[in-house]
């Protein structure tokens, strides 16, 4: 090993990575050392290292290879990592997970060169780009890469401006470069506006080259509403920024804070809207029956896209359990050599193995949670093969099966009691009766005249049926009509073996409605491991006659809403509307990244995001308690549920380019806000656009939402590229339930593909029934944000047929029919734009206010 290189060792590297390699994107062995000054070389294994190709790695820019990637580049992807910041991204494969993970934490630590440990995010950025900038690696920049850094950084900034402050720096320097610390101060003159220098010098600053006390920080922050900050926390978070041991004993002149600090710490995770009790503990009381929890579940797991024609994929179900799904579904048929499969019948999807699929549910089950996981069958086997799939379970799955017992006929087992179990859902053998197909696929019936249907009644959510359409056709031809649609004549008979497993049995739906039509809530002695599996379609016709009844019947029975077979392009319903009702498991397609999917994912980052949260009292059987547990600095805490929410953007910083490019125009970004409600009222604004500006964009836009039920509406924010004549790019997007919103200044994670590094949103709620001021923070962004949340007089909201008519008059009315078309709309652009949710993958910031309304309303 020569010196100064600290790992070197083979690799795989997928070429295809450089503008000039548009070849085959092949996997291919290179020879790679990694030097301290956190520099990359690699060349083709056995040539001479003087050809050696460099790669600059910057702090964060090594991360593990998502797994959608993993599931498109194949062979050598399973253990790949990949190095960002580039023009173009590199991958590099290892041959196992350890050296993966040796890889990774060796380029880590080689990336943190100089003081680059010692700064908070936003000079780490300044760092990282600064590097790459330097390609010689003498430590300087010249004009031309200063720059390319402020057109990649999306900062507004004139040319001419740039090149005159770096001819000064360098006139000073009796040099034609620039190094960091020059550069730095070049951009401070350049970027800070006047409402950074505003809330510095009110913290205590008195001019941007001065720095405040841990004391003077600490009473800025209580006095825009942070109650819950201390000294000695504000000490700890300085503390970690400079890169002290200890905030106890340390030089008092070293805690300081320069007006790149400050805006750090008001953008860190100890600084979020979700307080970190919510997000990184279970508060929640797991001690309840099953049913009186929210679940996240997924539909259709083993599907990579669409609902016809896509692949099949065991690693969707790794996928679903690692971001937090409790409830996956398991589709499954006859399959060869007596070996049953996993697919979606009566489609083009692919097939794969059901045994494959246990044993990646036993690997991978219970990583990201420990609490119960549901396994929803779909059973169309015949006898032989049924009795194969309870073979294959219990020995996979062996004692973390569930069995039910009589106590659970009365009434559900806890979370608490059912940590690392796995139960089956599905239909119980009724006896001498025979059970019935699937009811799931009796609803769905014939895929082509699905889709025909959709087209006739000009549906939104199949936006490209007529490609399907034409495909499945094609196919049923050369198949000679395999393609059959289900018959509801068709039966299955339950083997008693697998019978034996299921927990959860299917009910009959006619029973139920049937009890609900004579003004019973349950069907008389139904055992409490009964539940309902119903379709979206049918899930509002029930709500509009019997949603008392339904209301009542979920807080001792479990119910699951699954999305309508017209959404054949893997759109999801939004669960605001079922959640409402009580119903506990709402399958959503992960494959399809809308709105819905959004609004399921910010429903369970809370409770260490384990999968389960616990509804609200009017929906369980318990009257007592009001904020649920949740800190006193939430919205919720008192239980307040009806007020008048008032937003008011202000800032941002650190946008990213659309799908993280480097290159391409400075972007022109607004900020969308929504508050989703049960009820049918959804209010929209928009922000106006800022023209060129990612690093900074400015705002000062107050917007008004009526919040019906805090604890059921979802806040909803997206940050978009302004794009005259084609679609707007996503630049991040936010989704959080009102009541969990904190008080005080604080920042709001955004996510997204483009996101590369950490930002925040911002805001502020104070608790009192005043008006008060606050902020809010965006993304890789920082926006602020002023909000104000009071009580019901606060507003006026008329209901009539068909929609809601919300008053006010600065507001626009927001007409929606109730409720099904709210839940029944669909986007496919977020589709195509969104990667699976990495969490703190963009912040974003403002100010938020809050007026909480009393116990009371």
């Amino acid at each position: 090993m020569e010196d100064g290189t600290v790992k070197e060792g083979i690799l795989w590297k997928r070429g295809g990575s450089t503008a000039k390699c548009l070849k085959s994107y092949t996997w291919k062995e290179k020879r790679v050392e990694l030097s301290k000054n956190g520099i990359l070389s690699y060349c083709p294994n056995g040539q001479q290292r003087e050809t050696k190709t460099k790669v600059i790695v910057t702090p964060g820019s090594v991360r593990k290879l998502p797994r959608r990637k993993e599931i498109l580049y194949g062979k050598h992807s399973k253990h790949a990592f990949m190095i960002t910041g580039h023009d173009h991204v590199f991958y590099f494969g290892a041959n196992s997970d350890e050296e993966r993970v040796a890889w990774m934490e060796a380029l880590e630590d080689a990336s943190v060169v100089g003081d680059g440990q010692e700064m908070g995010h936003t000079l780490k950025m300044m760092h990282s780009l600064f590097r790459l900038a330097d390609k010689d690696v003498s430590g300087t920049i010249s004009k031309a890469e200063a720059l390319r850094i402020s057109h990649r950084m999306n900062a507004q900034c004139n040319p001419s401006e740039i090149s005159a402050a770096f001819r000064k720096r360098a006139i000073l320097s009796l040099s034609k470069e620039l190094n960091f610390e020059q550069f730095c101060s070049l951009w401070r003159e350049l970027t800070l506006n006047n409402f950074d220098i505003r809330e510095f010098n009110k913290a205590g600053g008195e001019d941007v080259e001065s720095t405040i006390t841990p004391e003077q920080l600490t009473a800025y922050l209580q006095k825009q509403g942070n109650t819950e900050v201390s000294e000695a926390f504000v000490r700890t978070i300085m503390s970690k920024y400079l890169g002290l041991a200890a905030a106890e004993g340390a030089d008092p002149s070293v805690l300081a804070c320069d007006v790149f600090m400050f805006s750090d710490i008001v953008q860190s995770n100890d600084n979020g809207v979700l307080n970190q009790t919510i997000e990184k503990t279970v508060y929640q009381d797991m001690s309840h029956p099953l049913s009186e929890y929210w679940i996240n579940s997924s539909h259709n797991t083993y599907l990579t896209g669409d609902q016809l024609k896509s692949s099949s994929t065991i690693d969707m179900y790794r996928i679903a359990l690692e971001q937090g799904s409790r409830c996956v579904e398991l589709d499954t048929w006859d399959g060869t050599n007596g070996e049953p499969i996993v697919y979606h019948g009566y489609t083009m999807t692919s097939r794969i193995s059901f045994q494959a699929v246990i044993q990646c549910i036993k690997d991978y089950g219970f990583k990201a949670s420990s609490y119960p996981l549901i396994l929803s069958l779909e059973n169309h086997c015949s006898l032989s093969q049924q009795t194969r799939m309870a073979e294959i379970m219990v020995d996979v799955l062996g004692e973390m099966l569930v069995i039910p017992t009589w106590d659970d006929e009365l009434q559900l087992p806890s979370p608490a009691t059912l940590v690392g179990k796995v139960i089956l859902k599905g239909e119980k053998s009724k006896g001498s009766k025979v059970g019935l197909l699937s009811e799931e696929d009796q609803s769905e019936g014939d895929p082509i005249e699905l889709i025909q249907s959709a087209l006739q009644d000009d549906d939104a959510s199949v936006d490209y049926a007529v490609e399907a359409l034409a495909d499945l056709e094609i196919a049923k031809k050369k198949s000679n009509g395999n393609l059959k649609k289900p018959s509801v004549h068709e039966t299955i008979a339950v083997r008693a073996g697998l019978s034996n497993l299921i927990f959860l049995d299917i009910a009959s739906k006619r029973a139920l409605i049937e009890a609900w039509k004579n003004g019973q809530v349950n069907v008389r002695s139904a055992p409490a491991t009964q539940m309902c599996n119903i379709s979206e379609p049918l899930c509002f016709k029930l709500a509009q006659k019997f949603s008392k009844q339904w209301k009542e019947h979920n807080k001792k029975y479990m119910s699951r809403i699954y999305p309508s077979g017209l959404r054949v392009g893997s759109s999801n319903l939004n669960p605001i509307f079922p959640w409402s009702l009580g119903c506990q498991i709402v399958a959503i397609n992960l494959q399809g990244h809308d709105t819905a999917y959004q609004i399921n994912h910010g429903r369970f980052l809370q409770n260490a995001r384990c999968g389960y949260v616990l509804k609200p009292k009017h929906l369980r059987n318990v009257r007592d308690g009001t904020g649920g547990g949740l800190p006193e600095t939430c919205i919720g805490a008192k239980g307040g549920k009806t007020g008048l929410l008032t937003v008011k953007v202000l800032t941002g910083y650190h946008l990213p380019k659309p799908y993280g490019a480097v290159k391409g125009e400075r972007i022109d970004p607004y900020v969308k806000i929504r508050v989703y409600s049960p009820y049918g009222c959804r209010e929209k604004f928009v922000t106006r656009v800022v023209k060129r500006n990612g690093y900074n964009p400015q705002w000062d836009e107050t917007f008004q939402f009526n919040v019906q039920d805090a604890e059921l509406s979802m806040l909803h924010l997206v940050c978009r590229d302004k794009d005259f004549g084609s679609r707007d790019d996503m630049i991040g997007i936010f989704s959080l339930p009102v009541n969990l919103l904190q008080t005080g200044l604080r920042y709001v994670p955004l996510v997204g593909t483009c996101i590369a590094h950490n930002s925040a949103w911002l805001w502020r709620t104070l608790r009192r029934v005043s008006i008060c001021k606050g902020t809010m923070l965006t993304g890789f962004s920082f926006v602020w944000f002023l909000c104000s949340f009071p009580c019901l007089c606060g507003w006026d909201c008329t209901c009539r047929r068909g929609g809601v008519s919300v008053g006010g008059s600065r507001r626009r009315s927001a007409w929606h029919p109730m409720p099904f078309h709210l839940a029944a709309h669909s986007s496919r652009s977020l589709s195509a734009t969104l990667f699976p949710l990495r969490s703190g993958r963009l912040k974003a910031a403002g100010w938020f206010q809050a007026r909480i309304p009393s116990d009371s309303s």
